[in-house]
């Protein structure tokens, strides 16, 4: 096995556990529920670090280098350990920050008004290669078009409850994810979503984000086109909403956009 096979063989034994090595922690002594998950989350991770506060939120990266489970030879060890690191750097220079609790509220829903640049062409490919565009648009009344990044634990997070609205959605809606950071971060991108569950379609969006994305500031972003690719009401910023009550959530908001085209 030359190196570079061995690297990548190495690598795919951490994707299939990805999430039990890495991941991110949100507290807020206002929130109990936070306290709670702070507890769970220092007796599954060896090291909990914190990054920045924001507020009253602390925001910590938490991870493992226990490596036992994995049965990793003395080969593949300093391979795995430096993917570790490098999936840390990730985390730490793409993690994006709300402002403090007012906005970040998972009991509601947030709305701010966007724009689209570069004439709202949203050409471009799914992780599959497959291309997406106007036409891809112009077979639905309606295109709820979720946003995030592999950085972004909150966008994670409501994947599973976004399959489940994606399954629920009317035949005449669609519903598309846009990994901002899918080319660059592929197998990364790939494994969230297969670990999540996703099976509705996923852009890369690395070239959207510099041009027809470029004003959505933070994920996850959620907005709405109509079959012409322009933009139906707000854009919905932050984690959507709480996970009870998500899918009838999500179908009403659906519904609201499509009175707004008369549809």
């Amino acid at each position: 096995m030359t190196d570079e096979a061995e690297y990548y063989a190495a690598q795919e034994k951490v994707l299939e556990a990805l999430f039990t090595l890495v991941t991110t922690l949100r507290t807020n002594p206002e929130l109990p529920e936070t306290i709670e998950g702070e507890a769970k989350i220092r007796e599954e991770f060896e090291h909990v670090e914190l990054i920045t506060k924001n507020g009253e939120d602390a925001i910590y990266v938490c991870y493992n280098t226990n490596y036992d489970k994995f049965n990793l030879s003395e080969e593949e060890l300093p391979k795995v350990e430096y993917f570790v690191n490098q999936v840390l750097e990730i985390v730490k220079e793409n993690l994006m920050l709300f402002p403090p609790m007012d906005y970040f509220e998972y009991h509601g829903v947030s709305e701010e008004a966007i724009e689209l640049g570069h004439g709202g062409d949203f050409a471009s490919e799914d992780m599959y290669g497959n291309p997406f565009g106007a036409i891809d648009l112009a077979m639905y009344d309606l295109t709820m078009m979720n946003i995030w990044s592999t950085g972004c634990n909150p966008c994670i997070e409501e994947m599973p409850d976004l399959q489940k609205l994606y399954e629920a959605i009317p035949e005449r809606v669609n519903f598309v994810s846009v990994c901002l950071d899918g080319e660059k971060e592929y197998d990364l991108a790939m494994e969230i979503l297969k670990v999540q569950g996703c099976t509705f379609q996923t852009l890369k969006g690395d070239q959207l984000a510099e041009n027809v994305l470029s004003t959505v500031l933070g994920t996850p972003t959620t907005i709405f086109l109509d079959s012409k690719g322009q933009l139906v009401g707000n854009a919905i910023v932050s984690a959507i909403w709480k996970s009870d009550g998500f899918v009838e959530k999500g179908l009403e908001i659906i519904q609201e956009r499509l009175d707004m085209i008369g549809k």
